[in-house]
């Protein structure tokens, strides 16, 4: 039988180690936050109505304020589902200068995924002004809708019908080559940042929403080279289905 004294002492030194991994778990728990908040600190959390957005020490107050109030439109002007989708999935828009500070931060970045980033600097462009595309809008506006079909219609199972439509409406627009996704959107390409996306050959379906949105809401002077339109009256004859997809689910009231 074995003695009191035996029992304790093992019962000690369990919780002494018990005692020591929580230590260790929390420190480090403690320094990965305070690592994240010196890089950004900017950071408005997920609330229940809001996907967090994280602005790194590069980028003003004025950017992430900018990156903040576009998340928050698109949110509350597209179907609550889709909202609801982006929520579950905890996913995250990052305001960062540039590509660069992405890389050197490249552990930090990745630990706050699912997300997409937004450049203040890029090449003396401030994506949370306009994007690259000379549509009038913003480029938090264009990548969010990465986000849409990447962590919402591909992951909720409720909306399975409606990632349908936007495949649907992509083979419509592709038959006559109306969009021809870039080559790192195509089939068979991967995205380490969205491999949930590329593993399902899906990754095309988020640019074709980029440009859909960019069409659909830009001033009609420019748009990405994947889309060979930029009018919305012509989005609407060649492409009836990208057209009513946007109007359904991502409609901004009049």
């Amino acid at each position: 039988m074995v003695s009191r004294n035996i029992l304790e002492y093992f019962m000690t030194r369990k919780y002494i180690l018990y005692y020591l991994i929580c230590i260790v778990v929390l420190g480090s728990g403690c320094r990965n936050q305070m690592q994240l908040k010196d890089f950004f600190p900017h950071i408005a959390l997920q609330t229940k109505d809001c996907i967090g957005v994280y602005g790194s020490l590069t980028v003003s107050r004025e950017q992430f304020d900018r990156t903040f109030n576009d998340v928050v439109f698109l949110l509350d002007h597209m179907d609550p589902r889709i909202k609801i989708g982006l929520l579950n999935a905890h996913a995250k828009i990052l305001v960062v200068s540039n590509e660069d500070e992405i890389n050197k931060n490249k552990e930090l970045v990745m630990s706050l995924l699912p997300a997409e980033a937004i450049f203040a600097n890029l090449d003396g462009l401030d994506e949370t002004i306009e994007s690259g595309y000379g549509t009038g809008l913003s480029t938090t506006r264009l990548e969010f809708m990465n986000l849409v079909v990447y962590y919402s219609l591909l992951t909720e199972p409720e909306l399975a019908v409606v990632y349908n439509e936007l495949c649907q409406a992509f083979d419509e627009a592709s038959k006559d080559s109306i969009f021809v996704p870039g080559k790192k959107y195509r089939d068979g390409m991967m995205d380490v940042v969205h491999q949930n996306a590329s593993s399902k050959n899906a990754l095309k379906y988020g640019r074709y929403l980029f440009c859909l949105y960019a069409v659909y809401y830009g001033n009609g002077s420019g748009g990405p080279p994947d889309i060979s339109v930029y009018e919305k009256d012509l989005l609407r004859e060649v492409n009836p289905l990208g057209y009513t997809f946007v109007r359904k689910y991502l409609a901004i009231p009049t």
